[in-house]
């Protein structure tokens, strides 16, 4: 009988009633269900904060330090013969900037840089959530990166 009692006992413990108790809950039901769409909700808005913006690259060999060529397009609603007026930062891997370059008469920059991650910060609010489009790109020795760039369109 006392061998039978403990057994009971343990199985019956504070926890394991607790536990049964949250389980058979319907309000615990309702928190989790809460729980999970909060965090499908954050899934998705992080992969949509994007920047509204096609992106293509392909590196190219080629002789010397690394190379960056990028083309910019983007849907011009107004004021289109001054259509690429801005600058485009570049960034070290530190936040430090290591250039500043104007696209030319057709949207292309083009830089001759060291080997090394950098981000691109263009000086221009071309996407609809009204910032300042931020480009991550690492170049490398030998190589030019080709980098076309579309917003409020599809290349």
């Amino acid at each position: 009988m006392q061998q039978r009692e403990g057994k009971e006992r343990s199985k019956a413990s504070p926890f394991g009633a607790f536990c049964k108790k949250i389980r058979d809950s319907k309000a615990t039901w309702v928190i989790a269900g809460v729980v999970i769409a909060v965090i499908v909700v954050l899934c998705c808005s992080a992969g949509w904060r994007g920047d509204n913006g096609v992106r293509s690259k392909s590196y190219k060999k080629v002789s010397g330090a690394a190379g960056l060529s990028a083309t910019i397009q983007y849907d011009c609603k107004s004021d289109c013969q001054h259509r690429f007026d801005f600058n485009v930062y570049i960034m070290n891997d530190q936040g430090q900037q290591t250039s500043v370059v104007r696209p030319d008469k057709d949207g292309m920059v083009q830089a001759a840089l060291p080997e090394g991650d950098y981000i691109l910060l263009i000086g221009k609010r071309l996407s609809k959530d009204k910032t300042f489009p931020q480009i991550p790109v690492e170049l490398k020795n030998g190589q030019q990166l080709e980098l076309k760039l579309q917003y409020g369109g599809v290349l």
